[in-house]
C-alpha cells in the first residue's frame, strides 16, 4: 500500500476520506484526535459527503475492526463507493487515483469495477445519452462483453449516479 502522507490535501472530501483511511489503518486503542477531526470535517462538509458519520459511528467501527469481518466488509465496501461516487469528477488527480487504490486494497475491492453516473440527457422514449467514469476501462469493457463471466471472475459492480445525472430532462 502507498503511503498517503505525503500528499497534498486538495479539498475537504480528499480529506475526509485521506483521515477515514488513516482511522481505519491505525494500531491506536482509539485516536480520539484523528476520529474528532473526521468528525469536524464530516460536520463541515455534510452536504458535499456521502458517507455519514459521527463519534457514536467511529466508536463502534473501531472496536469491530477485525472482530466482525462481515460487518467490517459491508461498510468498507459502503466507504468506497461513496469515496468513488464523492470524487469521481476528481479522477483526474493521480493522489485522488491513489486514494482510491490505497482503500480497494484496504478493503479487498482491487478487482471490483466502478462506475459514476456524471450526465444523463434523455433523448425520448427510453433513450439517453450517458456520461460515466469508470474506475478501470478494461474492466468495464469485460463487464459488457459478459457481465456474468466479469462478476465470477473479478468482483463486483458498483453503479452510483450523480444528482445532475437524476433530472428527467
Amino acid at each position: 500500500m502507498r503511503i498517503l502522507a505525503f500528499l497534498k490535501v486538495m479539498n475537504p472530501k480528499f480529506d475526509f476520506y485521506t483521515k477515514l483511511l488513516s482511522f481505519v489503518n491505525t494500531k491506536e486503542i482509539f485516536p480520539e484526535n484523528l476520529a474528532d477531526a473526521i468528525v469536524e470535517l464530516y460536520d463541515t462538509n455534510k452536504k458535499d459527503l456521502s458517507f455519514v458519520v459521527d463519534m457514536e459511528f467511529l466508536r463502534e467501527f473501531h472496536g469491530e475492526l477485525d472482530a466482525n469481518a462481515c460487518r467490517d466488509v459491508e461498510i468498507m465496501e459502503e466507504i468506497v463507493e461513496s469515496l468513488f461516487e464523492d470524487l469521481a469528477s476528481q479522477m483526474r488527480s493521480e493522489s485522488v487515483r491513489l486514494l482510491l487504490e490505497s482503500w480497494q486494497s484496504r478493503c479487498g475491492l482491487g478487482n471490483d469495477l466502478f462506475i459514476h453516473l456524471r450526465r444523463v440527457k434523455s433523448l425520448g422514449d427510453g433513450v439517453a445519452s450517458v456520461t460515466m467514469l469508470t474506475s478501470n476501462i478494461a474492466y468495464l469493457r469485460e463487464f459488457h462483453e459478459d457481465p456474468d463471466e466479469f462478476i465470477r471472475m473479478h468482483g463486483h459492480v458498483h453503479v452510483s449516479e450523480s444528482e445532475a445525472s437524476k433530472d428527467p430532462n
